[in-house]
């Protein structure tokens, strides 16, 4: 079993990305018998596992995902429906935006969300990171922009509150996630996890998790992949209400970090 993450020196673009690793931390690992140098890091002696949970922890997880989601869709119905009314009166396009993600298992599984970006925005982060070599160092550190120029004035409330995800809860009932759970996975993001990938999708993504609260798109992308491999290897039930009770807090405190 292989004990860290590499991470090519080609795939850093800027400086700032360099600073930031630690060169003197035990976590980090640098071969300079190669060109370019690899950089390993260290899973912080984290399990891999690759096998599925069992039939019986499938079944427990499954039976709390379904009855939490309908009790949260019946109880927040108001909510979404004038939610879907702000964003298709704000702005042209549907106010349902259907993004792949990668499931369990390496399903891959079509994710719902409230759209929170102008309907040409691939074209428009093209362009602006083109233009922005800031911006385009701050998009491959953490496949995010605090400010996005692609984010609809409706939008940005809705991240900022995490309101855009409700419609999830419609995948947690279809069983394509759970609530609690890592992040689901963008396509092109599965291959940067590594050999990590097949421990982190051994379990649904979820609505919420330990990346959800513990500082969100303020993380690296190391930093969400040492959270996600955390998670998948020391689920329970118990750890899930607790992640949940945590979130809560996290909708109701102004200032909250890293939603954007």
């Amino acid at each position: 079993m292989t004990d860290s993450m590499e991470l090519n020196m080609a795939d850093m673009t800027s400086f700032e990305e360099l600073v930031d690793i630690d060169l003197s931390s035990d976590d980090i690992v640098i071969d300079l018998t190669v060109e370019p140098a690899i950089v390993s890091y260290r899973q912080r002696k984290l399990p891999l596992i690759e096998e599925p949970p069992s039939r019986a922890q499938r079944a427990l997880v499954r039976s709390f995902d379904l009855l939490a989601g309908l009790l949260l869709i019946v109880l927040l119905l108001p909510v979404l429906a004038v939610l879907w009314l702000l964003v298709r009166l704000t702005s042209p396009g549907p106010a349902i935006f259907v993004a792949k993600r990668v499931g369990q298992d390496g399903e891959p599984f079509n994710a719902y969300k409230f759209r929170s970006m102008v309907v040409n925005a691939e074209e428009l982060l093209e362009k602006h990171l083109a233009d922005d070599p800031e911006a385009k160092a701050e998009y491959t550190r953490f496949h995010k922009l605090r400010n996005d120029p692609r984010v609809t004035r409706v939008g940005r409330v809705l991240r900022a509150t995490s309101l855009d995800e409700l419609p999830q809860l419609f995948n947690i009932v279809r069983g394509d996630m759970s609530l609690v759970g890592p992040r689901p996975l963008l396509l092109m993001e599965a291959e940067k996890f590594g050999h990590t990938t097949r421990t982190v999708l051994r379990v649904k993504p979820g609505l919420t998790g330990l990346w959800q609260v513990s500082g969100r798109s303020d993380l690296t992308l190391n930093d969400r992949i040492m959270l996600d491999v955390e998670y998948a290897t020391t689920r329970t039930l118990r750890r899930d209400v607790v992640i949940c009770l945590r979130t809560a807090w996290h909708l109701v405190t102004p200032g909250r970090r890293g939603a954007y």
